[in-house]
């Protein structure tokens, strides 16, 4: 873990710089006719957090329940090859998830935590593409800088700041996209997108110091768009 970002950009880099000198040669390979290589897509949709706590206190019982977030962005795309684009956007995302904390002494007592974060992320991904006629697919890995814009955890009907707003995480993306052209110009697209960050949330809390280890988010978002191909 201590070298994976290096690792994933210097792959990312090596697949952009291939892509980039397989163009330069090969150009005689793409498509005669004229391509749209410039496209701008907006998107909303759902998320779900998957991250758990690490906890070091062995005094209370969890169960992860169920909690919907957001989010929404804007993304830009250049088509490097017929079969390649590279992709960079800007997001914000609201997501969280909740547990019901029991505590074992007799009698036990319940109480549901909630947790939020809203990210506010660039990322750049670099996108394979297949398909013909009006549906296209496209997968693709990437990276993406988050913004920690605010956190907060309504635990025990006391709200609290976990993590230091203000924080930068690295996170990894897997994703694959789903396209359906309504024309030569515009598509309408979903695309799922798994986020797995590689450096930990900072504890800020002064609420049960040294209680909680390491926090990594992990989430997936499903969004739905449209985009539009600029013409040459």
């Amino acid at each position: 873990m201590k070298y994976f970002f290096q690792i994933v950009f210097f792959v990312l880099v090596s697949l952009v710089g291939f892509a980039q000198n397989f163009s330069d040669v090969k150009k005689d390979t793409l498509p005669k006719e004229k391509i749209r290589r410039w496209a701008v897509g907006i998107s909303a949709g759902h998320i779900y957090a998957f991250n758990t706590y690490n906890f070091s206190s062995a005094n209370y019982d969890f169960e992860k329940k169920v909690k919907w977030g957001y989010g929404s962005g804007i993304a830009f795309s250049y088509k490097v090859l017929h079969f390649f684009d590279l992709s960079s956007g800007i997001s914000y995302n609201k997501l969280g998830y909740k547990y019901l904390v029991t505590f074992p002494p007799v009698p036990k007592f319940s109480r549901v935590d909630n947790y939020d974060y809203s990210l506010l992320s660039i990322s750049l991904e670099p996108k394979w593409s297949f398909g013909h006629n009006k549906i296209k697919y496209q997968l693709g890995t990437g990276i993406e800088l988050s913004y920690l814009e605010n956190n907060s955890c309504n635990c025990g009907g006391i709200d609290q700041v976990l993590f230091k707003n203000g924080s930068m995480i690295y996170l990894v993306l897997l994703n694959m996209k789903i396209l359906y052209a309504l024309n030569k110009s515009i598509a309408v697209f979903i695309e799922p997108k798994y986020h797995h960050a590689i450096t930990p949330l900072i504890h800020d809390s002064k609420y049960y110091p040294g209680e909680f280890t390491m926090n990594y988010l992990k989430f997936i978002n499903t969004n739905f768009g449209f985009s539009y191909n600029f013409k040459k």
